[in-house]
């Protein structure tokens, strides 16, 4: 799915396999862009979630310009890799606009995941295990439940995008 907008309600999906998901930006394993609410998802498998711009997450590339909730979500055997940073195991990037499009997550989990970028990327500092990378922080965007992260590696090369 491309981008996910305003009412838009993704629950039971589950993707499965080999997994290869490329594009310019904004990519993830079930969608690419938008603020939405996802319930019960998951991208398993081996291969790549890859962005040659920026924003790549397992389960949602940019989460924005709108409330997001995500629950019970799991991604295991990816690759995220972006040239430019905002990565993330479940999340690219995040914006809550300054708490007023909170983003929140509740029994979140990552297994053998690998989070590639560059240093100088933007975002490359922040490529968290959970939601990626925050910014416009506020604390109406939250994570609760469980939280789990098992062999989630960040690795950040130096000169040419990964």
């Amino acid at each position: 799915m491309g981008n996910a907008y305003a009412s838009t309600k993704i629950s039971n999906v589950h993707v499965k396999g080999q997994i290869d998901i490329s594009g310019r930006g904004y990519i993830g394993g079930i969608a690419g862009h938008g603020y939405v609410v996802m319930d019960n998802v998951s991208v398993v498998g081996e291969g790549t979630v890859y962005s040659t711009f920026w924003c790549a997450g397992g389960i949602l590339g940019y989460a924005g310009e709108g409330a997001t909730n995500i629950t019970n979500a799991h991604v295991e055997g990816l690759t995220i890799t972006s040239a430019a940073g905002g990565l993330g195991a479940i999340v690219g990037m995040a914006e809550d606009n300054n708490g007023t499009q909170p983003i929140s997550g509740a029994n979140l989990s990552a297994k053998n995941v690998q989070i590639k970028t560059y240093t100088g990327a933007y975002g490359d500092a922040y490529a968290d295990y959970a939601l990626g990378y925050l910014y416009g922080g506020n604390p109406t965007s939250k994570l609760t439940g469980n939280l789990s992260v098992e062999n989630v590696k960040v690795e950040t090369s130096s000169g040419e995008a990964p």
